[in-house]
């Protein structure tokens, strides 16, 4: 037998495990063109049983799409399917945790898949079926990797500084800049450059329609608070193209390590994994951001 189930809903942060199991009907048209609704939405779920009237022992698998709604990469770390009373009792074996060690760029599904093994002596397949649903809810951890700040050191624009600065280019996002040379690539992410001192990562929004202005609100007001409860926001000008940098306020969550926020609307919309956006996205730490923000330059 073959079961789809409907889309379910959770939500993660960092450092956490979360239980999925609850419908997601409110998020907002803008949340969804931003991708601000800063969650892991479960958009499917298949699951087989082998087939038979009597058999001693039979194998559930599952196929589960997440799906990023977040702005920025989630990091999975693994899932733990929590299965029902009725049906934990029949169980031969099953991981504890499903190890999964990818990421979820924003706007983007990642499938995985899990089997459980149970005992079916003397259970018909009335009474397999009967004992539905055999998981309630699923355990989801993300993991990020907090620096320790000691400091920012100086980051020179000059470019003909080049023992300074490094440039980086992704012909996807059609943008360039420059960080600092001693940062490097953290593999968990598709885009993010780090070490002890600071960091920048990249991403982009969809926002058609929206103003800048509208962009920038949903990112700051979000009930999370990213940037804590009274960012301040500046207006500026990049390459031509309005942009608002969003510096946090001292309450900022501790875990968002001094993260700071550039958005520019793109001179023309890019279209990166058969999505569009309009908004060009640069996340860095409060004291390198501006000096970063210089920097960038589009190309088409």
């Amino acid at each position: 037998m073959i079961k789809t189930i409907g889309k379910a809903m959770i939500w993660i942060f960092i450092f956490s495990i979360l239980l999925v199991g609850c419908s997601r009907n409110n998020i907002s048209r803008e949340e969804k063109l931003m991708g601000l609704s800063h969650d892991i939405e479960i958009e499917g779920m298949i699951y087989s049983i082998g087939a038979g009237e009597i058999i001693d022992n039979q194998t559930i698998t599952y196929n589960i799409s997440l799906f990023n709604w977040d702005i920025k990469e989630k990091y999975i770390k693994w899932v733990e399917p929590v299965l029902t009373s009725k049906f934990s009792d029949k169980v031969r074996d099953m991981e504890d945790k499903v190890i999964i060690e990818k990421t979820i760029k924003p706007n983007t599904s990642l499938d995985i898949n899990f089997q459980i093994n149970f005992d079916a002596k003397g259970l018909s397949k009335e009474d397999i079926v009967n004992l539905e649903p055999y998981i309630t809810d699923i355990k989801v951890v993300t993991e990020d990797k907090l620096g320790l700040k000691y400091g920012a050191k100086p980051f020179k624009e000059d470019e003909a500084n080049l023992t300074e600065s490094k440039t980086y280019s992704n012909t996807d996002y059609h943008v360039s800049l420059k960080y600092p040379s001693d940062w490097e690539l953290n593999p968990k992410y598709t885009v993010r450059y780090e070490d002890k001192d600071g960091f920048f990562q990249i991403s982009a929004i969809n926002g058609e329609g929206l103003s800048i202005d509208k962009v920038t609100e949903l990112d700051t007001l979000h009930k999370l608070q990213p940037y804590g409860s009274n960012p301040q926001i500046k207006e500026l000008t990049i390459q031509g193209q309005e942009a608002r940098l969003i510096l946090p306020s001292t309450d900022q969550p501790k875990e968002m390590q001094n993260q700071a926020g550039l958005i520019v609307k793109y001179p023309t919309a890019v279209k990166i994994d058969n999505t569009t956006y309009f908004y060009f996205v640069l996340w860095a730490d409060k004291a390198h951001i501006e000096q970063i923000s210089k920097t960038i330059s589009f190309a088409y």
